[in-house]
């Protein structure tokens, strides 16, 4: 017997249909980011929260014990640990450009040890002790008493200090902490040069208004009002009467006769002046006698 033969046709996928049956990683990737980032900013917010009221309240038992901690490891900048962790936070939920969380947790460790170190060097005698576990206990103690950094300002602010002196330890520090500020915010150097010009920009317009209101009363003063009475206008449109023919006739002999008379004056002669005859006939006379 003849067997037929069975042929079979497989189909090949097209490319699109090859990229539309794979997962799509990338996206899988990015909501897996966005969701562990939601949760960071999340613990970072209470984590603030806690830590701020901690500071801010001194409590008992316990909580007492963890505010003076607090205070002695960061001094007077302990207020900023706080604000730092719910700036993160806030801007991670709004999900703005700042970068990774991971890198933001360290930025903030090295802003709380230039703040710490610079609200030490500040005080009248930074660093007190005479060895090093001396000047630990005191910068400890000091945080406690909010004098000083307290003892997180050892890190960056002492080995500057003990190297560049007072004035050039906070010159340093200040322009450390302008460099992780701009990083931690993550702005730009554009965005700050706009942000100082700004109120600059403001300050200019409100002076020139001032100038431009003072002048303003200043011709006020000299301007007098005086009541010159209701102001009379024609009636409009006006309308001026045209002159009849007679009129015309008797200003055109009004012309005549005013060139006449101009035409007499001209042909005035010297030779009939009286005056001149007087003086002829008086020499006349003369030399008959």
């Amino acid at each position: 017997m003849a067997t037929k033969k069975v042929t079979t046709t497989t189909k090949k996928n097209t490319p699109s249909q090859k990229h539309a049956s794979e997962p799509n990683y990338k996206s899988t990737y990015d909501q897996h980011r966005k969701m562990k980032k939601q949760i960071a900013a999340v613990i970072m917010f209470t984590a603030g929260v806690l830590i701020g009221a901690i500071v801010l309240i001194k409590g008992e038992n316990v909580w007492t014990w963890i505010h003076n901690f607090f205070y002695g490891i960061f001094g007077l900048s302990a207020i900023i640990l706080p604000i730092a962790l719910i700036y993160i936070a806030v801007m991670a939920t709004l999900d703005k450009p700042i970068g990774d969380i991971k890198h933001k947790i360290w930025q903030t460790g090295v802003l709380m040890a230039l703040f710490c170190g610079l609200f030490e060097i500040c005080i009248k005698t930074p660093y007190v002790g005479d060895n090093f576990v001396d000047v630990l206990g005191n910068l400890f103690e000091n945080g406690v008493l909010l004098k000083g950094g307290g003892l997180f300002s050892a890190i960056l602010g002492w080995p500057l200090f003990a190297a560049c002196g007072k004035a050039g330890s906070i010159t340093i520090i200040i322009l450390l902490l302008f460099a992780f500020i701009m990083l931690l915010s993550g702005a730009t150097l554009i965005g700050f040069f706009k942000g100082v010009a700004k109120p600059v920009k403001k300050m200019s317009d409100s002076y020139v208004q001032k100038r431009e209101d003072i002048e303003k009363k200043r011709q006020t003063k000299f301007d007098i009002d005086v009541d010159l009475g209701p102001e009379v206008l024609p009636n409009h449109p006006v309308y001026s009467p045209k002159p009849t023919p007679q009129e015309l006739q008797q200003i055109e002999k009004q012309k005549n006769e005013e060139l006449k008379q101009n035409q007499k004056g001209k042909s005035f002669d010297i030779d009939d002046n009286p005056i001149d005859e007087l003086i002829n006939q008086a020499i006349s006379d003369g030399s008959k006698k």
